[in-house]
């Protein structure tokens, strides 16, 4: 990915309904360095790694957990420590976020569990439906 486009990821997603906006980061995946030492396109992870938590925002819970979060693991391991830093700062806003989608799914399932015990009619399928 160009550097160029690695600035404007944020606005770029923001602008892809939301079923299309994962598919746009399977370059993060191949963003850090192969050799540990070598710093590699250093500015392109950092304006990536600026743009993480906004990134996060964006996502469901399951893009966020197995794309957005891997990938901020691995800049946190970078080689070059600004680009550590900020990856960082933004980790904290991101695990925030993938919690409180968790707890947003955990209403949902009680909200879920609560009519399909007062409803006699759903009481049969709440088996499947709570799995």
């Amino acid at each position: 990915m160009a550097d160029a486009l690695a600035v404007h990821i944020l606005a770029l997603l923001a602008q892809l309904p939301p079923a299309a906006r994962l598919g746009q980061l399977g370059f993060l995946a191949h963003m850090h360095p192969e050799n540990g030492s070598n710093c590699g396109q250093w500015r392109m992870r950092l304006l990536i790694a600026e743009q993480l938590a906004g990134i996060a925002a964006l996502l469901e819970q399951q893009g966020l957990a197995d794309v957005l979060l891997p990938a901020t693991l691995r800049l946190c391991e970078d080689p070059v420590a600004a680009v550590r830093e900020k990856e960082a700062q933004q980790l904290g806003g991101m695990v925030g976020l993938l919690r409180q989608q968790l707890a947003n799914l955990s209403g949902i399932q009680h909200q879920l569990q609560t009519a399909l015990a007062s409803s006699s009619t759903l009481l049969p399928c709440s088996s499947m439906l709570l799995l």
